[in-house]
């Protein structure tokens, strides 16, 4: 369980089990982007997002730290007050099941189980990042375009240095810090889950999708003879809320 501060309170937020495929929108000054999650991949990782994303930790921040070539980095709270809380709420690390390639994306961490709440998105394929166990579980679907796009000029100087422990001020003065001496960092407006999707069998083929996780639970319970599909046969379009034919 984590904490996430709203005004002067603070909530707890449980790492419990979400959809196996969703998808998050995030709109930023450059344009919108979206990706795509993949349970599957991280669980735990693609758990811990989720919940972040719903509770809206990330809306109203900063891509702090993007480097020309390689990735764009975000994931730090702009409220200071929230920021904080989150700093140091690590959680288990997820085996690697997926490349670093271009578009994909995983949390950064700066050693085993540190994972926390910053996460890179890969603008070129990364194998060294694959050898070092950083677990991709998702890709962006939409908007490549704008990830390309967003402003790396100040690159490490921002908010590099996790290892070095040089975030420091990142977390303590949040978006005032970053929008005085680093203006022109693009901003991450608002992050927002616009799909969830589960993978079901039933004894007649339909193909359809949820657009929140509601309505994907009462699909599901109201399709009479379904089940799961286990992993290794899930090989359908993981974009969709897919039904597959048992018959």
């Amino acid at each position: 369980m984590g904490l996430l501060a709203i005004g002067a309170r603070a909530q707890p937020v449980r790492d419990r089990p979400v959809p196996e495929i969703y998808r998050v929108k995030i709109d930023t000054t450059k344009g919108s982007f979206t990706l795509e999650i993949t349970r599957a991949l991280a669980p735990l990782g693609a758990d811990r997002f989720y919940h972040l994303v719903e509770s809206g930790f990330y809306d109203d921040s900063r891509f702090y730290r993007v480097i020309a070539g390689r990735f764009a980095q975000f994931g730090i709270a702009g409220d200071p007050r929230i920021a904080q809380i989150w700093r140091n709420e690590s959680f288990p690390d997820d085996p690697a099941r997926a490349r670093n390639a271009r578009g994909t994306f995983a949390f950064a961490m700066t050693g085993p189980n540190a994972r926390t709440t910053q996460i890179y998105i890969n603008v070129i394929d990364q194998p060294r990042q694959d050898a070092d166990g950083f677990a991709p579980f998702g890709k962006v679907v939409e908007g490549m375009e704008v990830v390309d796009k967003l402003y790396s000029g100040y690159g490490e100087k921002s908010g590099g240095g996790m290892r070095g422990g040089k975030q420091g001020r990142l977390f303590e003065e949040g978006n005032a810090y970053l929008d005085r001496e680093f203006p022109l960092l693009d901003k991450l407006l608002r992050a927002r889950i616009i799909r969830v999707g589960r993978l079901v069998t039933c004894r007649r083929l339909k193909i359809g999708l949820s657009d929140d996780a509601s309505t994907a639970r009462a699909d599901f319970q109201s399709a009479a003879g379904c089940h799961p599909v286990p992993q290794k046969r899930a090989i359908a379009d993981w974009a969709s809320f897919i039904w597959a034919s048992s018959l």
